[in-house]
């Protein structure tokens, strides 16, 4: 029989003796998931439990069985499409590819370097409810104006290239893509960008059970609005102190948007039953609520001096705020044949598309790679710095410098053998020691973990951002503690402090 705590008692009283709707302020190792499994039989009526991701969705279905239907956002906006649509959906995965592709066969003088942004500014673009004025009819409903300057703001954000030109094609782009999608020609953006912004049908749930709520754009918030029954409930659970997703479209304030939209609640887990107590103590600097049970493992906290590869065991994690560092690291262990995996294959997508920006300007060796993108950097930066843009700086100087790191660990002569190089360090799927940044880490945990040059929190942009403006960049500043505490808080055993300076 499972020893429930106090605060997981009164949250199974609260939604038994209430038709209230809450958040459940859970931290980091408290019992989220199976909170909430049990929380469903307290309810009363049909329940919608949203999962974060198809892999958490088959773990909720697993402990709950039929007492709630589970999905995921995109779920739920593709059931949303079939009723507006009258029928089954197919989805193409490679739509986006597709349209782009059909536009560029006009623009062959731009294709060579407006492709990769504009395929990229196109799904960001359906990711953040923006429709282009000229779109016929006036029953949609946009939720980032078309405006040069929006298109600017999201392309610095995700690091995307942008001119002119690419803003003409992307136009272009998104409108072909929405004609083709009333032909039911549809693919994963648009599973929530169509039925939101078309004002779709959705199922209504009696209660709607709404998990990493922290981690919601404002797109998901629609869907949560629109699957919730006139006077039914909406049970939001997630951590505030795990919101650190703000570059990716999430709103950083996404549970107080929910608490004050909904009227939602506050309830707490703070009894984290995965790391030892002096780990929870190195978190309580950061967040003074999080506990440890009370018969929790001592656990330890090093700060090492001298490491290497000697260090490390089977099962071992290595997280650090930036990807340069930890490409550094990947390499010395796998110069000393230390069998490593790195999570991230988006990170070397994003770096073969600096490449091709590089070749654009020039570059036909390695070392003409690592020459252009630190004037890349130069200019992207000085470029973000005057536009007052300093949460996309940090991406800018990261990706140079990851560049450079990867070509000077494998000593690649040959800009193929550089793609080669990439595509190798980010495809294993597995090996002894593990290598991620924090943000992808998270939701992760390893009896040992070691944290890469913490002192890279907060950000150097960061720093300067809120020294700059506080009140507009506070924000940016709460999300590099989060960053932090969820690093702390992956560890089970053991949370060991290193410095790529002190490697031997």
């Amino acid at each position: 029989m499972t020893q429930w705590t106090e605060q997981q008692l009164a949250f199974f009283d609260f939604l038994q003796s209430t038709d209230a709707s809450c958040v459940l302020q859970a931290k980091a190792g408290t019992g989220k998931t199976t909170t909430l499994v049990e929380g469903i039989k307290h309810l009363k009526g049909s329940i919608l439990q949203t999962a974060f991701n198809t892999k958490i969705k088959k773990e909720f279905e697993a402990k709950i069985g039929d007492s709630a239907v589970c999905k995921t956002m995109n779920g739920l906006g593709h059931r949303a499409l079939c009723n507006m649509f009258g029928g089954r959906i197919s989805i193409d995965r490679d739509k986006n590819f597709k349209v782009v592709k059909e536009i560029m066969k006009d623009e062959p003088d731009s294709s060579k370097y407006a492709w990769s942004p504009v395929l990229q500014l196109l799904g960001r673009a359906k990711h953040s409810g923006l429709v282009p004025k000229s779109t016929p009819g006036n029953s949609w409903t946009a939720y980032l104006e078309d405006t040069p300057e929006n298109w600017q703001d999201l392309a610095d954000h995700h690091n995307i290239e942008f001119d002119p030109t690419i803003l003409s094609l992307v136009r272009r782009a998104l409108r072909l893509s929405n004609k083709m999608a009333w032909k039911k020609e549809c693919d994963f953006d648009d599973q929530i960008y169509i039925p939101v912004c078309w004002n779709a049908t959705f199922d209504k749930y009696d209660n709607v059970i709404v998990d990493e709520a922290q981690d919601l754009s404002v797109m998901q918030h629609r869907i949560v609005e629109k699957s919730v029954k006139h006077g039914g409930r909406i049970i939001a659970a997630g951590d505030i102190h795990q919101a650190i997703y703000g570059w990716r479209a999430a709103a950083s304030d996404s549970i107080p948007q929910l608490i004050e939209k909904f009227h939602l609640e506050e309830l707490d887990l703070t009894v984290s039953f995965r790391c030892g107590t002096r780990i929870i103590e190195e978190a309580q600097a950061i967040v003074p609520e999080i506990e440890a049970r009370p018969d929790a493992h001592t656990g330890e906290v090093i700060r090492q001096g001298d490491w290497g590869a000697e260090t490390f065991q089977h099962g071992d994690a290595i997280l650090c705020r930036n990807n340069g560092p930890l490409i550094g690291t990947a390499y010395r262990l796998i110069s000393a044949g230390v069998p490593i995996f790195v999570i991230g294959r988006d990170i070397g997508r994003g770096l073969k598309n600096l490449i091709k920006i590089l070749q654009k300007r020039g570059a036909n060796s390695a070392s003409d790679l690592m020459m252009l993108a630190e004037e890349w950097k130069e200019v992207e930066l000085a470029r973000l710095h005057a536009a007052n843009k300093f949460s996309q700086m940090q991406a800018v100087d990261d990706k140079a410098t990851s560049l450079i790191a990867i070509i000077t660990g494998s000593g690649a002569r040959e800009i193929d053998e550089v793609i080669l190089r990439i595509d190798e360090l980010f495809s294993k799927k597995s090996g002894k020691v593990c290598l991620s940044t924090i943000h992808r880490a998270k939701g992760m945990e390893w009896p040992r973990v070691f944290f890469l040059d913490d002192e890279l929190i907060p950000s150097y942009w960061t720093l300067k951002a809120v020294a700059q403006d506080p009140n507009r960049f506070q924000w940016m500043l709460q999300e590099e503690f989060n960053i932090r505490y969820v690093a702390v808080t992956r560890a089970i055993d053991q949370l060991t402090y290193v410095r790529s300076e002190d490697w031997t």
